[in-house]
């Protein structure tokens, strides 16, 4: 059945730098394996990111919330999909639910500047205590898209 979904894109615009635009690090694995979310995880921590990384119905979602240039996107993007093998494109992740979806906290690493907003958000999606999320390197400026598409469910 094909339903319709809000995504996050991971393109992220800074809004007072004209050549502000940086990309967020995103990755879907289609497998409710809880050994692929310490795989993710461990490659995750050698990365300069900080991220989230929850349970989804069928699988799981890593969200990197440090805004990264072109190449070391390209860079971790490519790591990941060698590792992982996912048919994933890395440019949005699912924002909504699915029907009948419990998503879960796997995993939470803050050590990088990070987009706060988004990072509260997901937060409250995930039911992260707001005194984890420390106030260094917060990124105000960057502004987050969201994008309606089709998938089958």
């Amino acid at each position: 059945m094909t339903a319709q979904y809000l995504g996050l894109l991971n393109v992220v615009m800074h809004r007072k730098e004209p050549k502000g635009c940086k990309f967020l690090l995103f990755y879907d694995i289609d497998q409710k394996d809880e050994h692929y979310a310490y795989e993710l995880k461990t490659l995750l921590d050698k990365m300069q990111t900080s991220y989230i990384i929850y349970t989804t119905k069928n699988g799981i979602h890593g969200l990197g919330l440090t805004p990264l240039s072109a190449i070391q996107w390209g860079s971790y993007f490519e790591n990941l999909h060698n590792y992982f093998g996912e048919f994933y494109g890395g440019q949005v992740l699912r924002w909504s639910p699915k029907k009948d979806e419990k998503r879960e906290l796997f995993a939470c690493s803050i050590r990088y500047p990070y987009i706060r907003l988004l990072a509260e958000k997901y937060a409250r999606l995930l039911d992260i205590p707001m005194n984890e999320l420390p106030t260094f390197g917060e990124m105000h400026d960057y502004s987050v898209n969201l994008q309606r598409y089709w998938s089958n469910g």
